[in-house]
């Protein structure tokens, strides 16, 4: 009767309800039942079976003599077969729970002997090929594969520069969520939830080349380190150009993984890089890289020699009871960490905009005239916009106005009088946006081709046949009011 159930398209809860309780312990009908899921469900039901090998492939049962008997090699079989699947979101599941079994070494063994094609993945098996790199078997079966010198130049030439933005995401994600905001309850989808939520740090090329000695070995015959060092030696200091603040933070994320490991210990002791690393963290006037080197310091401390050097310049890191480093490090004078050199700064309010932006080079006068009287009246109403008392009511009435259609919304020179008090003067963005839709299209339109005049412009119908050649060659006039809304925002 359950696989009759299992081949039933229209009842995917029963199906879900199954494979979530089943005990797949021991070789019988419940993994041949996982495994028709696997292959002939739906997308859906494909991901939710594949997600339900997790715990399978992940944890290990211990005999009471302390010894590890494996029960996953059949779950990371499964697994394997899945990177297969046409759909990509079910690879990528895969990919997922394949990264996380690779934290157990002889795990990682079964899974590189195994052999899977990842080429045809891309992206999304990258994080799986780099985890190969921490044994040796996994370093050879790559190394045929041509995979370490491409992947390895690609790191160098840009990945590391975007490892950065990565990285950084990352960390926000972990800083601004609130896991309190999570209900607390007991779900069947458990393991699912708690995989959605993996804090898990993006993996690192060279940290993961760095596991093994054939890695250190080709590191450092390409001597990428050398460059890394040289990078933050000659721009670390530097706060002007985005592009090399980009740089720098790549070149301290690289030294930072490669010092954390214990076989990185020779390329720390061959450079002054940690020492370059401590005074952006102490002195540079970027905040961000003070960040970056901060975690990078933290980084080379899980290492005992990067703690030994971390020692030296004044650092200092808490070990666990077994001397192992927590990877949190300290400076012992904390107000070199802490302070910051103050500097000149402008207001908002002191910002000017240059005549070359201005629609009207003379500042508007306090009371602005306009012989028309339901003009004088937008005109009023435009500076009652900046009083808090009288806001909402004028903003009320400059509506009723343009439901009115009144000839000053199609007046070229209305709208330069209005907008000379937007550059004079301090409203929010979206009163900005607010005031520039009241005009008729047709008037940035006569504004932007320079055909103004003093008199009413006609109604869009009347018009468009009136329209120079010029004029109709335009698409949409909505893009006319993107650009100059966005001129407008600029000038804030």
């Amino acid at each position: 009767m359950m696989y009759h159930i299992v081949d039933l398209k229209q009842r995917p809860d029963l199906i879900k309800v199954l494979l979530t309780n089943f005990d797949y312990s021991l070789q019988g009908h419940p993994r041949v039942l996982l495994s028709k899921a696997l292959t002939a469900g739906t997308k859906d039901m494909r991901i939710h079976a594949t997600n339900v090998l997790r715990k399978y492939a992940i944890k290990q049962r211990v005999t009471p003599s302390g010894q590890i008997v494996s029960d996953s090699k059949w779950a990371i079989q499964l697994l394997v077969t899945q990177l297969y699947d046409p759909e990509v979101e079910v690879c990528a599941t895969a990919v997922k729970i394949l990264e996380k079994a690779c934290n157990s070494k002889h795990l990682l063994e079964y899974i590189v002997e195994c052999r899977p094609a990842l080429d045809h993945l891309g992206e999304i098996g990258a994080p799986l090929l780099l985890r190969f790199l921490s044994t040796s078997i996994g370093y050879h079966y790559l190394d045929g594969l041509d995979y370490i010198s491409n992947e390895m130049d690609d790191w160098f030439l840009g990945r590391n520069d975007s490892y950065v933005s990565l990285i950084e995401t990352s960390l926000a994600r972990s800083f601004l969520e609130n896991p309190d905001d999570q209900p607390h309850r007991l779900s069947i989808y458990e393991d699912e939830m708690e995989a959605d939520h993996d804090s898990h740090v993006p993996p690192h090329f060279y940290r993961e080349l760095t596991r093994t000695k054939e890695g250190c070995r080709l590191l450092e015959d390409k001597g990428h380190f050398e460059e890394f060092a040289s990078t933050i030696r000659d721009y670390g200091m530097q706060a002007e150009d985005p592009e090399t603040l980009t740089k720098v933070k790549g070149c301290m994320w690289a030294v930072g993984n490669v010092g954390s490991m214990e076989l990185g210990a020779p390329f720390l002791e061959s450079t002054d890089v940690v020492e370059h690393i401590v005074k952006i963290a102490e002195t540079h006037e970027v905040m961000s890289l003070r960040g970056t080197a901060f975690f990078v310091l933290g980084l080379i401390s899980r290492s005992m020699h990067g703690l030994e050097i971390l020692s030296e310049l004044g650092w200092d890191s808490n070990t666990s009871p077994l001397g192992t480093s927590l990877g949190f490090c300290l400076p012992k004078d904390l107000s070199k960490f802490l302070s910051f050199e103050p500097w000149k700064h402008e207001t908002a309010s002191s910002v000017v905009l240059p005549d070359t932006q201005k629609t009207i080079v003379q500042s508007p006068p306090a009371v602005m005239k306009d012989p028309d009287e339901t003009n004088q009246r937008v005109l009023e109403l435009m500076i009652e916009l900046g009083n808090m008392v009288l806001y909402k009511k004028a903003k009320q009435e400059l509506f009723t106005l343009r439901q009115k259609k009144i000839p000053g919304f199609r007046q070229p020179t209305l709208f330069k009088r209005v907008y000379s008090l937007l550059e004079n003067h301090h409203y929010r963005l979206g009163d900005r946006h607010m005031i520039i839709e009241l005009f008729d299209k047709s008037v940035l339109r006569n504004i932007v081709y320079g055909d103004e005049s003093e008199d009413e412009v006609e109604s869009s119908s009347s018009g468009d046949e009136q329209k120079t050649e010029r004029q109709r060659s335009i698409s949409d006039p909505a893009e006319l009011e993107r650009d100059f809304i966005a001129t407008q925002k600029f000038s804030i």
